[in-house]
């Protein structure tokens, strides 16, 4: 049997997010029929290409065309500013141009709000929903840490470089991660490298080492990782939207399409017991939790997360 080729094959081109990119066959090789679509969406200052090292070549295997983005707080490039809802209508006329019919759609941290909001504001071009390290409502301390984490962060990058690559170690994986002497030095390598290549003006976001992102800030995403520490020239917050929706339990409860609510075991950022309660405010939702991961849970143990989300998706 031939794999499909996992690449990239082709683009579609959006006029607010740039172009799309489609990775794996559009059609079945073996039938001619169309491929079903999916979506993933990644959080707050991190590039679509982070999905590229582990999800897309598993999703690609598992029979889906994958299509991958730069949303427009992934800080890639100056979009200028932006609200909460155009990010939600991004996504929903990147899945409008690039086939027919509804897709599949995973989101992570920001992208999970996303993917959330995206499924209750237009059912008709969902047929299901994973929302991994989500939650429905920020406490106050997220909020600021979402509000002021990539300037702190900024500071750190230029007066205390190795504090920030601790803490962002810190926050974003597991203990069980840390406690691996070899895989806990990997991680500081591949965020120090990251920083050092954000300090230069390189592009460190999306690229990946074998285990690792290229980097994050210590916060972002509603007190969440973003992926590329340092000064950048345009981060999230800088296009903040001061009506951002924090509480979005009332927006949840009226999703009608089959949502998974993915939490990462050891996550401090988007804790376990957040994920339950988006679980419990979509009607039907399933909730399933991936131990011994943090915030950088897709990542760290890919092969078990993409297992869960492809049980998912097949409807087990």
């Amino acid at each position: 049997m031939t794999r499909p080729r996992t690449g990239p094959t082709r683009t579609t081109p959006t006029p607010a997010t740039g172009p799309v990119t489609h990775h794996g066959p559009a059609t079945d090789p073996a039938t001619g029929r169309p491929r079903p679509r999916l979506l993933l969406i990644m959080g707050q200052g991190a590039s679509g290409r982070t999905w590229t090292l582990h999800q897309v070549p598993a999703f690609v295997d598992a029979g889906y065309e994958v299509l991958t983005y730069d949303h427009r707080a992934a800080g890639t490039v100056d979009r200028g500013p932006f609200t909460f809802g155009e990010l939600v209508d991004d996504a929903a006329d990147i899945i409008r141009r690039t086939g027919d019919g509804p897709a599949a759609v995973v989101g992570t941290s920001l992208g999970a709000r996303i993917a959330g909001s995206l499924t209750a504001r237009h059912p008709g071009l969902v047929t299901r929903c994973v929302m991994a390290a989500a939650h429905a409502a920020a406490p106050r301390t997220a909020q600021v840490l979402s509000a002021r984490g990539d300037r702190a962060a900024a500071l750190l990058a230029r007066e205390e470089p190795e504090y920030l690559d601790a803490l962002t170690a810190a926050r974003n994986l597991s203990p069980a991660t840390l406690a691996d002497p070899a895989r806990e030095r990997e991680w500081l390598d591949v965020i120090a490298l990251s920083r050092h290549l954000s300090a230069r003006g390189g592009d460190g976001r999306g690229t990946t080492a074998r285990r690792g992102p290229a980097g994050a800030t210590a916060a972002g995403d509603g007190g969440a990782a973003t992926d590329r520490p340092g000064t950048p020239p345009t981060t999230p917050s800088d296009h903040a939207d001061p009506d951002r929706p924090w509480d979005l339990h009332a927006e949840y409860a009226t999703i009608r399409r089959p949502c998974l609510a993915l939490a990462y075991g050891d996550d401090r950022v988007v804790t376990p017991a957040q994920v339950r309660d988006v679980a419990a405010t979509v009607p039907g939702a399933t909730y399933r939790e991936v131990p011994r991961t943090g915030h950088w849970g897709y990542l760290e143990r890919p092969d078990e997360v993409n297992r869960v989300i492809l049980e998912f998706l097949a409807g087990r």
